[in-house]
């Protein structure tokens, strides 16, 4: 005989007596029978039924046997890296949504003033258009559901179940666009800022761990944060700098000289001309390991849409719900993305390095 049947056998009606488990009430009631044997029996039997209706009085919300779990109200959320495209990035929703692809036009200039020698011969200076296209392309995913697995989600007291599975889509697609303005995707097409075929890429000859002379590090993050500006004659001057977590850690907690207090990374933003505070400096977790084999990169980098940028043509929007059928339900979730794109590529810095062991 279950629970249920034991307690409709007494006349109870409400909840079974909280903080009591099944096997004990069993207990409880097999015991009532020993020691009330005969016509004190149906005694006993009221008694525990009184009991058990005291309990249901005082906790009202009680209502069936799988109220004796307590259930705590918070959900915990799944533990997730953290999200910094859209504080290293600056993102371009200028496209409009139903646009296929986008293009850039980039004016170029030929010729300078040169010494007149009389006559007809003039230096001439020219311009051109050069244009680039790129593509723009759809995400989507969908939430589903039907009336039985809404009425047993409502049963169980999760009513709110296609508000998390929403949620959990919003939270995906941040991931998704994420992981493409960092490393971009390959099966679209789509460019990140690692992609080898972003912008030109270094391999450090200098490691940033124990192995390598503080200076010979220093010297090497001066050369990356410099670049920009070198190859760009000085048009271009990088003024934000993006490292994996542990180059950054190894880096602010290497001294520059024994008996000094003086990390490397404060002796480098003393130093540097553009990069001089560490809010400029970005923390990322995809820029460990990028490629697999085990080298971490650092980039620098101007943070504006002439240097780098991700093109957002609709970001993530919840359509309307649907219902194919009378029992099934279907929300959409769809954005549109270019990836990362650069209109001057000297003007970024990409060197991969090796990286602390820990």
């Amino acid at each position: 005989m279950s629970i249920i049947d034991l307690t409709r056998s007494i006349g109870l009606t409400g909840a079974l007596p909280v903080g009591l488990s099944e096997a004990e009430i069993l207990d409880t009631l097999a015991e009532s029978r020993t020691r009330f044997p005969g016509a004190r029996h149906d005694a006993a039997w009221k008694m525990h039924a009184d009991q058990a209706r005291e309990f249901a009085r005082r906790d009202s919300n009680l209502n069936a046997a799988r109220d004796l779990k307590y259930v705590f109200e918070q959900v915990l959320e799944e533990v997730r890296p953290p999200l910094m495209f859209s504080e290293a990035f600056p993102i371009n929703t200028s496209v409009p949504a139903g646009a296929e692809t986008f293009e850039f036009e980039r004016e170029l200039g030929r010729g300078k003033p040169a010494p007149y020698m009389g006559g007809s011969a003039v230096e001439r200076v020219t311009t051109s258009i050069e244009r680039q296209d790129f593509p723009i392309r759809t995400y989507a995913v969908a939430i589903e559901g039907d009336i039985f697995s809404d009425a047993a989600n409502a049963f169980a007291g999760r009513a709110n179940r296609a508000q998390r599975d929403l949620r959990k889509a919003l939270q995906r697609f941040d991931e998704l666009l994420d992981q493409i303005s960092f490393t971009g995707d390959i099966a679209t097409g789509l460019r990140g800022v690692l992609d080898a075929k972003f912008v030109g890429r270094t391999f450090g000859s200098v490691a940033f761990n124990d192995t390598a002379a503080a200076d010979d590090i220093l010297d090497r993050l001066h050369a990356i944060a410099n670049r920009p500006a070198n190859q760009s004659n000085q048009a271009i001057t990088a003024d934000r700098m993006i490292m994996s977590p542990r180059v950054f850690h190894f880096l602010a907690g290497a001294k520059r000289s024994t008996g000094t207090d003086m990390s490397i990374l404060d002796a480098f933003l003393q130093d540097s001309p553009y990069i001089n505070t560490k809010a400029q400096i970005i923390v990322a977790p995809r820029m460990a390991n990028p490629d697999g084999d085990g080298l971490d990169a650092v980039v620098a980098y101007r943070r504006d849409q002439q240097s780098i940028q991700h093109i957002l043509a609709q970001a993530p929007t919840v359509l309307p719900t649907t219902r194919p059928d009378a029992i099934r339900r279907q929300t959409i979730v769809v954005a549109r993305t270019g990836g990362m794109v650069s209109n001057d590529p000297v003007g970024v810095a990409v060197e991969m390095v090796t990286p602390p062991s820990a």
